[in-house]
């Protein structure tokens, strides 16, 4: 993933960060990708099974909300900023074929780890080092340990 001024986008500094911290990530994603079964149809559904694939706008807010990451200098409207502007780029880049177009603002695997990007884009001032570095260090001493305790209360409600 190549470093822009949102975050991670593509190039192999940021995509070698990504996969080292792949398991835990997935980890996070998963849960609170899981987090609408509620809602969901009945047990062992495509349409479930898809669902829980994805994440959308309330289980990414939640997911921040039960983080602590939101506070006045990060609130709740860029966090959504972020989930549109990942959500928006995949159905641009995906509306030409409308056979399979999906309107649902849902976001996989992979644009969650855009948004976790954007999302230390915003929470980490620049301080002159490679935005890989700050992704890393950022992702292991801090958003890491804080989203795991966030899942650990998750799994308790």
């Amino acid at each position: 993933m190549e470093v822009t001024e949102s975050g991670c986008t593509g190039g192999r500094p940021c995509q070698a960060v990504l996969r080292k911290h792949y398991a835990r990530l997935e980890k996070v994603f998963s849960a609170y990708a899981a987090a609408d079964k509620a809602q969901s149809p009945k047990k062992g559904s495509k349409a479930r099974k898809e669902e829980q694939a994805t994440i959308n706008d309330a289980e990414w807010g939640q997911m921040l909300d039960d983080a602590k990451l939101i506070d006045k200098m990060f609130t709740l409207r860029e966090a959504t900023m972020i989930f549109v502007k990942v959500n928006l780029q995949d159905e641009l880049f995906h509306a030409s074929d409308q056979s399979s177009f999906d309107s649902a603002m849902e976001c996989t695997y992979d644009e969650f780890q855009l948004m976790i990007g954007r999302l230390v884009r915003e929470k980490v001032p620049e301080n002159g080092e490679p935005f890989e570095a700050t992704l890393d260090t950022y992702l292991e001493l801090i958003l890491l340990p804080t989203l795991e305790k966030a899942v650990k209360t998750l799994k308790k409600r």
